[in-house]
């Protein structure tokens, strides 16, 4: 299943993965970045490196 959500602030994302994650049946839960050929996932390590707070 794929889900999509929209933000208006970024800072939003890392907690809504993490309460995604923490539903039981759900085995990985990750950001795909639009327009990449591969659909490559991001991880949580570079989602938290680009939070302005990271900086």
């Amino acid at each position: 299943m794929r889900f999509e959500f929209e933000f208006s602030d970024p800072g939003h994302l890392q907690s809504m993965l993490t309460v995604i994650k923490n539903i039981d049946g759900v085995y990985d839960v990750y950001r795909l970045i639009p327009g990449k050929a591969d659909s490559a996932a991001v991880t949580d390590d570079d989602i938290a490196s680009t939070h302005p707070s990271a900086n």
